[in-house]
């Protein structure tokens, strides 16, 4: 019984999934633990937010507006990559809770 159960949970992720939600809801946590995971999460992901997405974001939108100025149009690609990086950048600011 207990292959069948990993080989239905292997696929689906929904192993993971529980263990992840085990962990940040601190039913994992150790005495030598200074702060819940969850707390973790949520600092180590505002500063990827801050020193990572923000400022590459930033980047890109600097680069395209200097190739404006140089009477180059941007490509397609180039457009298409900073909006996705503006929407996973709001997405990952929106889910920290």
């Amino acid at each position: 019984m207990c292959v069948i159960v990993v080989r239905v949970d292997t696929p689906s992720n929904t192993l993971a999934a529980s263990d992840a939600y085990a962990v940040c809801t601190g039913r994992h946590m150790e005495k030598h633990h200074s702060i819940d995971a969850k707390t973790e999460l949520i600092i180590t992901k505002s500063a990827e937010t801050v020193c990572e997405s923000i400022p590459s974001t930033l980047l890109q939108i600097y680069f395209v507006v200097k190739e404006r100025q140089f009477g180059r149009n941007p490509a397609g690609a180039v457009v298409v990559s900073i909006l996705l990086s503006m929407l996973t950048t709001g997405f990952n600011v929106a889910t920290i809770r």
